[in-house]
């Protein structure tokens, strides 16, 4: 028996109530006069064709999304862009990365960044590349400095206070050189660790300086997510020196043990600006509820048909008409086909998991004792990893499948691969 969970979406064209488990529409209701003429009938047609044709049900829906529910969806977009949600980063998963584990301290202290940027600055530093880093560095903040200027780099530079009281400050990064009896500075505050500012303290850099004698040519801060200080100071975040040292990299020599050294320093950096912008993305969606708690509800409410959708589409594939004389099981990770029969004597069945809206196919061997690889070869099969357990297809464009343009692809498959296990023997 089918659990519903009716709920109701309003749009601007049509309110619907919406039965997400299944994804049918038991109720067609207009009540204002935005929908067209032709929306009503139309929706009926469709609720007695779902009806008659549960098979169809998750094409369908996409369908019918895409028709009636372009408008919420547009709105609710619209609501998280206001609320600062970044919807142009690539998805993907944060990177392994050894110098995690070996030196924590370096994602969670500022000074350890610090150190790491000024050795890439220093000319003479243990990397190699000469001043490679530091002209692509003031290349992107776009500073020029006369040629065959001396550039100095401190970390922790001393300054006296000159706004509030107390003892010295510490300046994170200073760059400076002297050009034709004056003396010039670049500041650069590191809040990769996340640290707040303390009061009158870029101001009161600038200030010291300057009654040090200083010129200062431009204020830099690196954030650990992308921010705006304002007033003329150059804002960076983790993913602009990720890109940048990246982008200075490509100029390298890949045999260079240094190149190697940066690009796992570059790859920390990339996790960070990764997990900052998910978070980001997940205040901004706090930020939605508050601000538009109708969108926010109706936002919840898609997540959780969603959350449902991997059962959905196994149960679509368990009820394909090609595969109906194929027993099937749906498991909390996947769906198991096979025939009796066949399982009985090689302990073989085919394998279907649904992850970020695709298939991806093997076969099963419940024998891990037993390597299957020639076997399997014999069928276009090879190992999925060192085990004995998962076997993928040789052809890659055939291990991964997409939702929902490839499904009946998916099913010929499935099918020709459950033929093809009757030749293996146990």
């Amino acid at each position: 028996m089918l659990n519903f969970n009716v709920i109701v979406i309003k749009t601007h064209r049509l309110p619907l109530t919406l039965q997400l488990y299944n994804f049918l529409y038991i109720e067609v209701t207009p009540q204002n006069n935005k929908g067209s003429p032709s929306d009503e009938p139309f929706l009926k047609n469709f609720l007695h064709f779902v009806i008659h044709h549960p098979e169809k049900n998750i094409y369908l829906l996409y369908c019918l999304i895409k028709i009636v529910l372009e408008e919420l969806l547009d709105d609710i977009v619209a609501c998280l862009c206001d609320n600062g949600f970044d919807f142009k980063m690539e998805s993907k998963l944060s990177s392994y990365n050894p110098l995690e584990y070996f030196v924590e301290q370096v994602s969670e202290k500022e000074i350890r960044h610090s150190q790491i940027l000024k050795d890439l600055f220093d000319e003479n530093g243990p990397h190699g590349y000469r001043n490679l880093f530091l002209d692509s560095f003031l290349e992107m903040i776009k500073c020029n400095i006369p040629p065959k200027c001396e550039i100095f780099v401190e970390k922790e530079r001393k300054i006296a206070r000159v706004i509030t009281s107390g003892g010295d400050r510490s300046i994170d990064l200073l760059l400076s050189w002297h050009y034709r009896g004056k003396d010039y500075a670049i500041i650069i505050e590191n809040k990769l660790n996340g640290a707040q500012f303390q009061p009158y303290q870029l101001e009161e850099y600038k200030q010291s300086l300057e009654r040090e004698g200083y010129v200062v040519l431009s204020i830099v801060v690196i954030y650990d997510k992308k921010n705006a200080y304002g007033n003329g100071v150059k804002s960076l975040c983790s993913s602009d020196i990720s890109k940048w040292l990246n982008s200075t990299l490509e100029s390298c020599d890949t045999k260079d043990s240094s190149y190697w050294g940066i690009k796992a320093y570059v790859q920390l950096i990339d996790n960070m600006a990764i997990k900052n912008i998910n978070m980001v993305n997940a205040e901004s969606i706090v930020e939605m509820a508050h601000k538009n708690p109708e969108s926010f509800a109706n936002l919840a409410k898609i997540v959780n048909a969603y959350n449902e959708l991997k059962f959905a589409v196994f149960n679509e594939l368990q009820n394909a008409k090609q595969l109906e004389k194929i027993q099937s099981e749906i498991k909390p990770t996947d769906i198991q086909f096979w025939h009796d029969e066949d399982y009985k004597r090689n302990k073989l069945f085919v394998s279907v998991w649904f992850n970020n809206n695709q298939y991806s196919l093997y076969i099963q061997n419940d024998n891990e004792e037993k390597d299957r690889s020639r076997s399997l070869s014999n069928i276009n099969f090879e190992k999925y990893n060192d085990t004995n357990k998962y076997y993928q297809p040789k052809n890659e464009k055939e291990r991964v499948y997409s939702f929902p343009e490839e499904t009946n692809r998916l099913i010929r498959k499935i099918k020709e691969v459950i033929e093809e296990l009757k030749s293996i023997n146990g």
